[in-house]
């Protein structure tokens, strides 16, 4: 299996909107666009709604796509978890999760051909047919998720923070809570008890005249020692 080694970029605008941006973002050039999947289960949810004559149509798409995601699974758990090179069973997952694929966007343009141009089921089927190539950008790259829930999740208490705060009343401030938040989601995306490990550092801040240690390995999820992570580890 050849792995593309171009970077992606997952969007969650419309791809068009990207697209004008082009001509003045050369790195934006050297991409894959991605579209996410769950963009695409959402356009199916959406053209069901209040149409209860399309409900078994829609279940049959939710379903091809959860199967997508199941087969994409299986894939992954064919990687080796050091390296992130395929391991066993790898040659025959992809080519399970490709023929899956190739199959679902056979079967959006089957119900194309099939259905009158003004079937409100064209309009879903249209955007899938449309974004194959974006949504076809994990299949060379597993390292690239289907979707981007990981990170609408992490930035989902920041932004209620956000809100509720009514924003940064500076640049400075704005950039603060930038850090904050990206030094402690690390934190917590490498396991690690966040309240636990800021008293630590807010401790030893403290005993260092207010200033930050010097040597920062100790604080670094991946340069502090086992037991020292073991020590700061979330619990269960």
């Amino acid at each position: 299996c050849a792995i593309r080694s171009r970077p992606s970029l997952a969007i969650g605008e419309p791809l068009e909107s990207w697209m004008s941006y082009m001509p003045r973002l050369p790195w934006l050039q050297r991409c894959c666009m991605q579209h996410l999947w769950t963009h695409a289960r959402r356009d199916f949810l959406k053209c069901a709604e209040g149409r209860p004559q399309l409900a078994e149509w829609r279940d049959g798409w939710i379903d091809r796509i959860a199967d997508i995601y199941r087969l994409n699974a299986v894939r992954l758990g064919c990687m080796d978890p050091d390296s992130g090179s395929p391991a066993k069973g790898f040659v025959a997952a992809q080519a399970g999760l490709e023929g899956a694929v190739a199959a679902l966007f056979a079967e959006a343009e089957r119900q194309l051909k099939a259905l009158p141009e003004t079937a409100p089921e064209c309009k879903p089927l249209r955007s899938l047919a449309r974004h194959r190539a974006g949504l076809s950008v994990f299949l060379d790259h597993p390292e690239v998720p289907m979707d981007n829930n990981v990170g609408e999740r992490a930035i989902r208490n920041p932004a209620i923070g956000r809100k509720l705060s009514f924003g940064s009343d500076s640049e400075a401030g704005a950039r603060m809570t930038a850090v904050m938040y990206t030094v402690l989601g690390t934190v917590a995306r490498n396991g690690l008890d966040v309240l636990r490990w800021l008293r630590a550092w807010l401790d030893a801040c403290a005993e260092n005249g207010g200033l930050p240690p010097g040597d920062l390995d100790p604080w670094l999820p991946w340069s502090m020692s086992e037991e020292r992570r073991r020590a700061f580890a979330a619990p269960p």
